[in-house]
């Protein structure tokens, strides 16, 4: 560095001589004007930091360098002031040096710990006052991480820590006590970091990047533990300060590793291996041939899109004893202006390569947002087997735990080492950048009173807890389910967890929230005890409605499982999701010869990539089924062979099966539709019955019944057991028109079914029509026929009456109480019919009857 000072030095002093020895009129001012400055001031603070030094970072290294613009001491209030060039102004960060000695105005003591606090740089020319703290430092370690904008930080750590002013504000002029104590736990785990680093003799470059990567990866985590955390803000501080170190593992035996890691993934330039097709091994586990799991990405990075993303495959196997565990994912994300269902395989995740100032970029189901940065190196010529073990004893957790049982046991590798070419990536990924919203389409929350699975979002909130009935025992019959924590229980008859659930008030907004023992015997929650009242809110999103929880949400889950709990109303039923929090993971993974090499030497087939799903393949769904046996059921379907006409449109046909008494049942339509010019008679063959579109998604049923749907949610089946999906079909809250959901296929006890497993391909879809258009239709049957009575008291029977000669003639002969007389069935006509829970006296049915009389001179009716 010296010989390029001076270097730069001796040129500057030659072209200033040369200037002078030109002469002449034309030239440079003898005593040009010093450089203009102006005055920077602001404040240090966690609480208000005396003794601490500010300094303007002009070679931007992230520390207090020689010769640039420092302050001195700052003073009880933390207040500090520089003087930069003008020029410099907003363009470089402030960074204050906090020694041990400082002072903290809140606690009145001693930091202890030397630490270091940034404030971003501004990009504001004009910028005279700058405030510095542990939040401030978040901005600024989120701008150098991400390669993102001031704002685009400042926004990040805002919402990540739910703060309601920026974190750039100055928290001690304007009193926000929330922001203070976030800052004041955010320094806590710093100092923690640092005291280890300390005595570990850790150099301060990895101590910097280690704080970092414990504090800015975590944020709403942190923010629910500094939420939920009780005593003084010092002693509220440590008690997160230790949950976090202690989530990481990092502790005096691991501080050492851990350092280095975060510094070498700090600094370690991108990826420069040739673009193409890769395999990145994700997970591996490894007990025998018939007993593994892995999980891999796939793809060609050579293919980019306009906005540099290329496609990668998710594949995932499993074998347990021999036999493939099928994988389904069924899971619908929100990508930020609708839901998708997240593919099995198929491009599954679009991935921008790191540069030199941003890391990798994913966009995983096209909704999760995740940034890696990985330091890779070679791990050609060495043992397998050594590679296992040191991935193994690897010091930092991804999101299933600490890699200990990694790949297989190092003695199944024996002497094989890797080929030339194999590389080991350790990647540092946050993941759910902002937060990922997504719902499982097997999670379907039942409810009172019948206990199937809720329609609407006020069909959840029947499950009041003990708001209504203040001596309810509160229990997973009166309460929703939100989320299992791990928890130590004395009694063997309980679960090793504790259980939250809430509970609704259906006139209003306010939630309640339990926790619970679970039983190891059947699973039922007992001992629910509240543990916090909050607010919830239904909003409209797309073609959804969504429950959130907006205040009150109990902290455990989040800061144990990342998420919370939301519901989403959507086609005809109710569905849990969860909202997953921003969090660090660390992976090692194996680059695509070293996973073949590993592959080879276990015997492990290789896998089979995976190809486009074709846009329209034949369709085969049934619509509809009932079973009672083998001699008596019902089934419709939709069969088309997907070939699109010149017009865009497909052809389906409507088959319908219906067997009686093991005899099959003609089926004749009868029926004719008003198509809005003229009258259409279906064909009772049903052939071509259905035409539709896929884009946008529309279908005409006998050219009269015009639908408009956004499109299927498709679940996939593959290996599921029958009984239990049957059930889970029986379950559903919405009808299909007239038809009812449970009675749906046969018995879920019939044994075959609860002894069967669905194959590879199988899906069940929810299909919401929206119909656009309900044409009038005429039934032309037999007993469609209008039947008119003899005389107002006869006792003729039903099915001898004469048939209506025409319109006048049904009018005169049903004039019900009009005209005076007795009021029965033979002066009135047939409407509609329903059917009560109970008869509503015992002379009587249940079956309640809709019917109508004319007045023929006035054009009027009346109902009965």
């Amino acid at each position: 560095m010296k010989l390029m000072q001076s270097t730069r030095t001796v040129a500057g002093l030659t072209l200033i001589a040369t200037l002078a020895a030109c002469g002449g009129g034309g030239g440079s001012d003898p005593n040009p004007a010093p450089p203009a400055t102006i005055t920077l001031t602001g404040v240090a603070a966690d609480g208000p930091l005396a003794g601490a030094t500010a300094c303007y970072d002009l070679d931007d290294s992230g520390t207090c360098s020689t010769g640039e613009p420092t302050s001195a001491p700052t003073g009880a209030d933390g207040r500090w002031t520089l003087t930069i060039q003008a020029a410099d102004a907003g363009n470089h960060a402030v960074v204050v040096d906090v020694p041990a000695t400082a002072i903290d105005k809140d606690t009145g003591a001693a930091v202890g710990t030397t630490f270091t606090l940034r404030a971003p740089p501004s990009g504001a020319a004009g910028a005279a006052s700058v405030f510095v703290s542990p939040l401030t430092t978040l901005v600024a370690d989120r701008m150098t991480a991400s390669g993102s904008t001031l704002a685009e930080a400042t926004s990040l750590v805002q919402g990540q820590l739910g703060l309601a002013a920026s974190p750039l504000a100055n928290f001690v002029a304007g009193a926000d006590a929330q922001a203070a104590r976030l800052a004041r736990v955010v320094n806590q785990v710093a100092i923690e970091i640092v005291r280890l680093a300390a005595a570990a003799n850790v150099p301060v470059e990895q101590t910097r990047a280690l704080v970092a990567a414990a504090t800015l990866g975590n944020l709403p985590t942190l923010a629910a533990r500094a939420a939920a955390a009780t005593g003084t803000p010092a002693e509220a501080a440590a008690q997160v300060a230790a949950a976090v170190l202690a989530e990481r593992n990092l502790s005096a035996a691991t501080i050492v590793a851990q350092a280095q890691v975060a510094a070498q993934i700090a600094i370690a330039p991108p990826d420069t291996a040739a673009s193409g097709p890769f395999v990145s091994l994700r997970n591996f586990t490894y007990t025998s041939a018939s007993d593994y799991s892995y999980r891999v990405f796939t793809g060609d990075s050579s293919q980019v899109d306009g906005d540099g993303y290329f496609q990668t495959n998710e594949l995932r196997k499993t074998l347990v004893a021999g036999v493939e565990q099928p994988f389904n994912r069924n899971t619908v994300y929100w990508t930020g202006d609708a839901w998708k269902v997240c593919a099995q395989e198929y491009h599954v995740n679009p991935v921008r390569a790191a540069t030199g100032t941003a890391p990798q970029r994913s966009l995983y189901c096209n909704a999760q947002v995740g940034e890696s940065r990985d330091a890779t190196r070679s791990i050609a010529g060495e043992k397998m087997a050594d590679v296992v073990a040191e991935i193994r004893a690897f010091p930092l957790a991804d999101y299933n735990g600490l890699p200990s049982d990694w790949g297989p046991p190092p003695a199944l590798l024996g002497e094989a080492v890797f080929p030339a070419g194999a590389t080991l990536s350790t990647r540092e990924q946050v993941q759910n950048v902002g937060g990922t919203e997504h719902y499982y389409l097997l999670d379907k929350p039942r409810v009172q009173p019948v206990f199937k699975q809720a329609a609407t979002l006020e069909a959840l909130k029947a499950m009041t807890g003990n708001f209504v009935d203040t001596t309810a025992v509160v229990s997973g019959s009166n309460t929703v389910y939100l989320e299992d924590v791990s928890a130590t229980q004395a009694d063997p008859a309980l679960q090793a967890l504790r259980r939250y659930r809430a509970g609704f008030d259906p006139t209003g907004n306010a939630v309640r929230f339990f926790t619970c023992d679970v039983r190891v015997s059947d699973n039922g929650s007992q001992n629910c005890a509240a543990v916090g009242d909050g607010l919830s809110m239904i909003a409209t999103r797309d073609d959804s409605r969504v429950l959130t929880f907006t205040s009150g949400y109990p902290a455990d889950p989040v800061t144990s499982v990342k998420r919370r709990r939301f519901f989403v109303e959507r086609d005809g039923v109710v569905f849990g999701g969860y909202a997953d929090v921003q969090r660090t993971v660390y992976q090692e993974r194996l680059n695509t010869p070293a996973w073949i090499a590993m592959r080879d030497q276990l015997g492990i087939p290789a896998h089979t990539e995976p190809t486009a799903p074709p846009v329209n393949p034949p369709l085969d769904i049934l619509r509809r089924f009932t079973y009672l046996d083998a001699n008596n059921y019902f089934l419709r379907r939709f069969v088309s062979d997907g070939v699109a006409d010149a017009t865009g449109h497909y052809t389906a046909d409507d088959k319908r099966v219906n067997v009686i008494g093991g005899v099959l049942q003609p089926f004749h339509f009868n029926t004719e539709f008003w198509t809005g010019t003229d009258w259409y008679a279906c064909p009772d063959d049903l052939v071509g019955t259905l035409r539709y579109t896929l884009n946008p998604r529309s279908s005409s049923y006998c050219r009269a019944f015009n639908d408009t749907s956004p499109g299927p949610v498709t679940v996939t089946l593959d290996g599921r057991n029958m009984a239990e999906v049957i059930q889970d079909i029986r379950w559903y809250p919405s009808k299909d028109g007239a038809f009812d959901y449970s009675i749906y296929g046969p018995s879920p006890s019939t044994p075959l079914l609860q002894a069967g497993t669905f194959p590879t391909g199988s899906t069940l879809s929810y299909q919401r029509n929206d119909q656009a258009r309900e044409p009038e239709q005429v039934f032309l049957g037999a007993t469609d026929r209008v039947r008119v009575a003899p005389t107002a008291q006869t006792g003729v029977p039903f099915d001898m009456w004469p048939f209506a000669a025409d319109l006048e003639d049904m009018v005169a002969r049903n004039p019900g109480n009009f005209f005076g007389g007795a009021l029965n069935g033979s002066v009135t006509l047939h409407v509609h019919s329903y059917f009560a829970a109970s008869a509503p006296d015992p002379a009587y049915t249940n079956e309640i009857g809709y019917r109508v009389a004319f007045d023929a001179n006035g054009q009027k009716a009346r109902f009965f």
